[in-house]
């Protein structure tokens, strides 16, 4: 079977000056893919 079902993604929001802060959240399929893009940047 294909899962057509896409996970459901939350970061959590950060105020920070550290250019390269932790990003932390949450994702509803613990077998997904993630991939961040930030900028262009993944």
């Amino acid at each position: 079977t294909v899962d057509t079902t896409a996970p459901v993604v939350a970061l959590n929001d950060v105020l920070t000056n550290d250019s390269t802060p932790a990003l932390t959240g949450t994702v509803t399929d613990p077998t997904a893919t993630v991939v961040v893009t930030v900028d262009g940047v993944n």
